[in-house]
């Protein structure tokens, strides 16, 4: 059973090159169904347009950390539509270490 987790906080620039050797990890991307790494470069681009979509509140995207602080993966709501009350659900845990102890439930 996983620990409690600590505050979401939003992604920042800084946990960019995490996401890079993380997805850089073909077990990682298998299970999320990408095919090729991403550079630094391609993960600042993405974080970029990201950037409208958060600011226009179409999405909301969150670091998940445990109580310790430690970065283990995310959440990201997109597509959101407020006032329907909908939107699709991701959750991406990239350390290999937490896997299989319920952080995404």
């Amino acid at each position: 059973m996983a620990e409690d987790l600590g505050r979401p906080r939003p992604i920042e620039r800084d946990h960019l090159p995490r996401y890079v050797a993380r997805f850089g990890d073909t077990e990682v991307r298998r299970r999320l169904d990408l095919y090729l790494p991403f550079s630094v470069a391609q993960e600042e681009r993405w974080f970029e347009s990201l950037q409208e979509s958060l600011d226009k509140q179409e999405a909301v995207l969150l670091a998940m950390e445990t109580s310790e602080g430690i970065h283990i993966g995310n959440v990201v709501l997109v597509t959101v539509k407020w006032k329907d009350r909908n939107a699709e659900l991701g959750i991406t845990i990239g350390d290999k270490s937490c896997w299989d102890l319920g952080y995404g439930r």
